[in-house]
């Protein structure tokens, strides 16, 4: 298991890298320019998991996006290449997340298959990607097949990367999804850790908005419990924490149970 001196190490390599990628023209590639910048340090972190990955392996464009408890995709910043010579980023990103239905490389089919990564090879090969109604898609956006790495949290997956290289360059294989799987945990440990160094900057958790019961299940998410031991440690069913945290998420304006474990610290009496 890596440590947090570990990853931190790692991102902390990247930290003076920025050569090899193309002048921000994009909403996602300055929200990159900005999460880089950023004060916050989850913002920081997460524009550091990116830029690492393409520090290990190479591509035309990259993109970081978050995945809800649902399982939908949603696009958080992108590096764009220097050699790139696809259309605008965002107009990229919105398309893969349209052909989600018929996308073989889905979070929500990653899920199903317990995957960290997947690459041609792993859905039948390039042949059979080429022939697929995805597969044409890609093609109209002057797109290669995708290299993409799953970034879990206890059982589900909370974000990804999905690297992309032009039609014409040498697409992504077998060793490279490899490599990608070997470092895609320490990836995932940093996103949801990163707030392990924020100290004060980040908020208590508003306990005055929520029930007595939802209290109870946020808390157990900052303590790092996965909604198998919360509904163990509670006594109820693991649909019914589930429907606790929607309600959650709501309350607290945000989207995910990576949001809630990055966005907010227990209260002082709670922490041990």
């Amino acid at each position: 298991m890596p440590t947090l001196n570990g990853m931190q190490g790692l991102l902390d390599s990247t930290e003076t890298r920025s050569k090899g990628f193309a002048t921000p023209g994009s909403a996602l590639e300055q929200e990159f320019v900005r999460a880089r910048l950023a004060r916050a340090p989850r913002r920081r972190v997460s524009a550091s998991v990116l830029e690492t990955t393409t520090m290990f392996l190479p591509a035309s464009l990259a993109i970081l996006y978050e995945v809800d408890e649902l399982g939908a995709s949603r696009p958080v910043m992108a590096l764009r290449g220097t050699t790139a010579t696809f259309t605008a980023t965002d107009d990229i990103a919105q398309r893969l997340s349209a052909l989600e239905p018929v996308d073989p490389f889905s979070a929500r089919r990653a899920q199903a298959m317990a995957c960290t990564t997947l690459c041609a090879d792993d859905v039948g090969g390039e042949e059979e990607l080429r022939r697929s109604m995805f597969g044409r898609h890609l093609r109209k956006l002057d797109i290669g097949s995708p290299l993409h790495a799953y970034l879990w949290e206890d059982d589900r997956i909370v974000a990804g990367i999905v690297l992309l290289r032009a039609s014409c360059e040498v697409p992504y294989r077998r060793q490279e999804a490899g490599l990608l799987s070997r470092i895609a945990p320490l990836l995932a440990d940093a996103l949801v850790l990163g707030r392990c160094s924020a100290g004060g900057q980040v908020p208590i958790l508003p306990e005055e908005r929520l029930t007595e019961r939802e209290r109870e299940v946020a808390q157990l998410v900052l303590c790092g419990a996965s909604n198998a031991e919360i509904a163990t440690r509670l006594g109820m069913s693991e649909p019914t924490v589930k429907t606790h945290l929607t309600r959650i998420y709501a309350k607290l304006g945000i989207r995910s149970r990576t949001e809630l474990a990055t966005q907010f610290q227990r209260p002082t009496s709670q922490l041990s």
